[in-house]
C-alpha cells in the first residue's frame, strides 16, 4: 500500500508476511544502505545495520560464531544472577521501575559483561543509544555524533584486547577481523553497533512484555496466566509477535534497485519499500494464548541477511527477565493507572519512559 512518511517520503508499505520476507531476504533488489536515513528513521552509516552484500556479510560473520545457541546458554547462569541482583537491590516499599530498574540495567549489563566492557563505562551505553537512534529533526547530527563517540571507545577496548589479550568476545573479535579482513576502523564501528543493537532494543521489549501483561482484558491479565519453565519460551515467542517494538511499526527502510513488482504491484527503481511487520505478524481475530506461542512466523529480528544476529540472546534475556520477575513479584501489580503512565517517543523503540510496579 502507498505511504506517506512523516517527512514528506513516498514509500510503499507491505503488510503480508511472506512479502515482507521476501523484500527482506532479496538485498539484491532491496538495499538498506540506498535508503539509510530517510526521514523519521535515523541515519546509521558506516554501521552493519545500513551495510549490504559482502561488507555486511564479511562483518556478519566476525559476530556470528559468538551468538550461537550453544554459546548464549552458557550465558544465561550470569543473565539470572544478574535480574536476581536487580530485583534483590530493591528493599523498600516505594514503586520499582521496570524500565530504568530492570530493564535498561538488565540489558546493558548483559551486553557489557558479553563486550567486557568497564563497569563504570556502561552508563554511556544509554546515552549513546538515545543518541543512535533520536528520530528529532536534527537526527542526522545526533546519530553521527553517537557513532563517532561509540566507534572512539570501542577501538580503545579494541586496542586492549590486541595488547591484552582475554578469554572473552572483544578478544576473539580482533583475531576474526584480519581473518575476514576488516581495517580497525571497520570493526570498531561493528563493535559500536552491538552497543546499541545488543541492549535498547531488548530492554524496549522487556518493559513493553510486563506493560501489556499487567494490563486486564475481560477482567484477566496475561501476568496471571504467564507460562513458568519452559513454557515461558512460547509466551515470549507470542509477545513478540504481538507487541511492536518500533514507534513506526517497520524495519528500516530499502530501497528497490530496478523496477520491479511485490505482490502484483509495481514499484519502480528507486522506490522506497518499508515491511510494516507488526501488521503482518498479526493474525485476524487473534486469540492471545501465551502458552501456545506463534501460530506462525513473526518479523520481530527481521529476516534474511539483516535478520538480527543477536536473536538468541535478545530471546534469552527476555524470558529470564519475565521468569526472575514473577518468582520474585507474582501478584506484581501497576503502581499508576496505565493512563498515567508516560511514553517514549524521541527514539525509533516503543516504550514507556518509566514504568512504576509494585513487587508483591
Amino acid at each position: 500500500m502507498p505511504l506517506t512518511l512523516p517527512g514528506g517520503d513516498e514509500a510503499w508499505g507491505v503488510t503480508d508476511l511472506k512479502l515482507c520476507q521476501a523484500v527482506l531476504a532479496n538485498e539484491l533488489l532491496f538495499t538498506r544502505g540506498d535508503a539509510d536515513a530517510v526521514p523519521p528513521f535515523p541515519a546509521l552509516a558506516g554501521l552493519i545495520l545500513a551495510k549490504d552484500g559482502p561488507a555486511h556479510r564479511r562483518e556478519r560473520a566476525v559476530i556470528a560464531q559468538a551468538l550461537t545457541p550453544r554459546r548464549v546458554r552458557e550465558f544465561e547462569p550470569a543473565l539470572r544472577a544478574l535480574a536476581r541482583g536487580l530485583l534483590d537491590a530493591h528493599t523498600g516499599t516505594e514503586p520499582f521501575d521496570i524500565v530504568r530498574g530492570y530493564a535498561f540495567p538488565l540489558s546493558m549489563n548483559a551486553i557489557g559483561d558479553l563486550l567486557g566492557a568497564p563497569e563504570g563505562d556502561r552508563h554511556l551505553f544509554q546515552e549513546w543509544g538515545e543518541g543512535l537512534l533520536y528520530t528529532g529533526p536534527d537526527r542526522a547530527e545526533v546519530n553521527g555524533r553517537a557513532v563517532q563517540s561509540m566507534t572512539a571507545y570501542a577501538m580503545a577496548l579494541l586496542d586492549d584486547r590486541a595488547a591484552h589479550p582475554r578469554d572473552d568476545f572483544l578478544t576473539e573479535i580482533v583475531g576474526r577481523m584480519h581473518d575476514h579482513g576488516l581495517a580497525p576502523v571497520e570493526t570498531a564501528l561493528l563493535v559500536a553497533s552491538l552497543f546499541i543493537a545488543g541492549w535498547e532494543t531488548t530492554a524496549g521489549a522487556i518493559s513493553m512484555s510486563v506493560y501489556s501483561l499487567l494490563l486486564a482484558e475481560d477482567g484477566t491479565r496475561g501476568w496471571d496466566a504467564l507460562p513458568s519453565g519452559d513454557g515461558t519460551e512460547a509466551a515470549v515467542e507470542t509477545l513478540l509477535r504481538t507487541l511492536p517494538n518500533s514507534w513506526y511499526e517497520a524495519l528500516q527502510p530499502r530501497r528497490a534497485t530496478a523496477d520491479t513488482e511485490i505482490g502484483g504491484t509495481p514499484v519502480a527503481k528507486g522506490d522506497l519499500v518499508l515491511a510494516l511487520i507488526d501488521t503482518a505478524a498479526w493474525e485476524p481475530n487473534p486469540v492471545v494464548d501465551l502458552a501456545a506461542g506463534s501460530r506462525h512466523d513473526h518479523l520481530a529480528f527481521g529476516a534474511g541477511p539483516h535478520m538480527c544476529v543477536g536473536a538468541h540472546l535478545a530471546r534469552l534475556e527476555i524470558r529470564v527477565a519475565l521468569q526472575e520477575l514473577a518468582a520474585r513479584a507474582p501478584g506484581l501489580e501497576l503502581a499508576v493507572p496505565a493512563t498515567e503512565i508516560a511514553w517514549d517517543t524521541s527514539t525509533t523503540i516503543r516504550r514507556p519512559r518509566h514504568l512504576p510496579v509494585v513487587l508483591r
